[in-house]
């Protein structure tokens, strides 16, 4: 079997790459952030099809919040409990009669996002979803391996990186 070296990084499935683009509109790498302001958030929810106004705090907190859940920095429940109670989710029956969680008055575009966090923990991709070790990238990235331990969101591009570094740091200066 040939191996593939990833040169773009991997996209989670389902509801959960709307997770993994919203962890990633901070661009470490770029030194931007697509939450900068009202009209960069609302752009965003917008072309995310996110409902309702954007609050900064909350939709930033929650963006903390979620990336070290995924690796980047110390989650803080306390911190995620005050945006889940910002963000009511409500019981609802699909068509198909099951139970979902559904978005319920004011931050319905938080509560749609942990709601697709709470699917994911279900059925168990949550923990697939990763921040890139490198750390001038720092980007979220669906960990498709089967051992699940990749560590770069892309073997051909930080991985590169990493061990290039790396190689430098251990050759003699010439």
């Amino acid at each position: 079997m040939e191996s593939v070296t990833r040169t773009v990084p991997a996209t989670a499935p389902g509801d959960l790459a709307l997770v993994q683009r919203f962890l990633n509109t901070l661009h470490v790498e770029r030194g931007t952030d697509e939450l900068a302001d009202p009209g960069a958030a609302a752009t965003w929810l917008a072309a995310a099809r996110l409902p309702g106004e954007p609050d900064l705090a909350l939709l930033r907190g929650l963006r903390r919040e979620l990336r070290a859940l995924c690796g980047d920095g110390t989650p803080h429940p306390g911190r995620l409990a005050a945006i889940a109670d910002a963000a009511p989710l409500q019981v609802a029956l699909d068509p198909h009669d099951h139970l979902v969680l559904r978005p319920h008055g004011a931050g319905a575009a938080v509560a749609t996002l942990l709601a697709h966090v709470v699917d994911a923990q279900a059925d168990g991709t949550w923990h697939r979803l990763k921040i890139c070790r490198h750390d001038g990238c720092r980007w979220a990235f669906y960990d498709g391996s089967r051992s699940r331990t990749a560590t770069w969101c892309a073997m051909g591009i930080c991985g590169n990186r990493t061990k290039v570094a790396a190689y430098r740091r251990r050759s003699p200066a010439g």
